[in-house]
Parts: structure tokens; sequence; C-alpha cells
């Protein structure tokens, strides 16, 4: 999980700029906004981030808590 987290971290700002002026066409944007001004993929890094942590937390609070997963069997936290 780390490595896939800092490829993620590394690659983020070359996906922004080679996926982003083709999103804003499509959008009908004239560009794509720069990154502090971005709603779009400053919503999904905080989403990514959120989910991160919300994993870390749960692996670490609440080890003995399950999910009900419907293909392979409860999934844990530790």
């Amino acid at each position: 999980m780390p490595a896939v987290l800092i490829l993620g971290l590394i690659l983020w700002p070359l996906l922004d700029s080679r996926l982003g002026p083709g999103i804003a066409r499509r959008l009908g944007w004239r560009a794509w906004p720069a990154p502090k001004r971005n709603v779009i993929t400053g919503t999904i890094w905080f989403a990514g981030l959120a989910i991160i942590a919300a994993l870390t937390l749960w692996s670490a609070l609440a080890p003995q808590l399950c999910i009900p997963w419907p293909y392979n069997g409860p999934v844990c936290g530790a």
C-alpha cells in the first residue's frame, strides 16, 4: 500500500496536467483551473486522503470490527 500511495502522489500532477484540459473542454470551460483553485481534483484528492485516514483509524482503533463483504466473507481491520 505505501508504494501505491507514493506513486499516486508522484503521478497525480502529471495526470492532472495531461487529463485536465480534456475534461475542461468536455465541461465547456475555457481552461483547466490552477491546482489550488480546482474543485474537481481538490475533491478527489481530499476524498482519497479521507479514505486512507479512515482505513488507518479503523485498523488501529477497532481491529476486531468486521464489515460484511458479499464475495469473500467479512473484512476485518487487523
